[in-house]
């Protein structure tokens, strides 16, 4: 794209397929709203056409924000070249979640429109797209049913892997799966069982190609009179971590649904 333009300034690696206005991913989706103009269209009808989609990427849900329940929306302020691609983009109004606006820019680079049209003839033109995160968690159906309300404490025993790709491989061998792919959903979960087929921890895996990779071992340890949930998390950046752990300790937001709680939500 000759001069996008993010009003971040960060990168991040665009991964989505093209897809309708709305996308769910593990019960949880990113949509694009149809564009605004910002000068809508005046004068006689067929003198002005205002620009429209011809196709567009569904934003993917960032990891950590689809599992722990986080809603938001992104306003972009897109210039529509001739060409009908964006020529540039900026966040217009933050959602207040930095992973959130990078999905939205990431999804929007590869947005082709129909250009805004003059006597017929195509003109840059500038529209507003509302982008929504919107979360539709159904209950955990893995978790063991006898920790669901229990209290979270941190674990004393660290992640014993030094790095989150590292924790990846082995859980994933662990549990007998294969390494999900990050460049089409942002998060996995692996349970581990004991040889009595007894869950007895649950690993959550968000955003494993980005700076912000995390994942979270929640232990399910204490009795059954007195189950208790030992928690803790690998980040690639320690203040990942340490911004997030109220999140963490909270639950993922689908067991917090299974509660019968709602948890934090802003």
């Amino acid at each position: 794209m000759n001069k996008i333009v993010s009003a971040l300034a960060l990168a991040c690696a665009a991964s989505a397929l093209i897809a309708p206005l709305s996308s769910n991913a593990q019960d949880s989706g990113g949509a694009a709203l149809p564009p605004i103009p910002l000068t809508p269209g005046a004068g006689p009808p067929g003198n002005v056409q205002n620009p429209a989609y011809l196709f567009h990427l569904a934003p993917i849900y960032p990891g950590f924000d689809a599992v722990y329940g986080i809603e938001g929306s992104t306003v972009l302020l897109v210039l529509v070249g001739r060409s009908g691609q964006p020529e540039d983009i900026k966040v217009e109004q933050t959602s207040g979640y930095r992973d959130m606006d990078m999905a939205a820019l990431n999804a929007a680079i590869h947005w082709r429109f129909r250009p805004e049209l003059k006597d017929g003839v195509p003109v840059d033109g500038y529209v507003r797209v509302p982008v929504r995160f919107t979360v539709n968690a159904k209950g955990e159906k893995l978790w063991p049913k006898n920790y669901v309300g229990a209290p979270y404490v941190l674990d004393e025993a660290p992640i014993p892997y030094a790095t989150v790709n590292e924790a990846l491989t082995a859980v994933a061998a662990l549990a007998h799966e294969g390494i999900y792919d990050d460049q089409v959903k942002h998060f996995e979960a692996y349970n581990l069982r004991d040889p009595n087929n007894v869950i007895t921890e649950r690993w959550y895996f968000m955003d494993v190609s980005s700076t912000r990779a995390i994942a979270v071992r929640y232990v399910f340890a204490g009795s059954p009179d007195h189950p208790v949930i030992k928690v803790s998390a690998l980040c690639e950046r320690a203040n990942v971590c340490q911004d997030r752990m109220r999140w963490i300790m909270a639950g993922p937001y689908s067991v917090r649904v299974a509660s019968g709680g709602t948890g934090s939500r802003q």
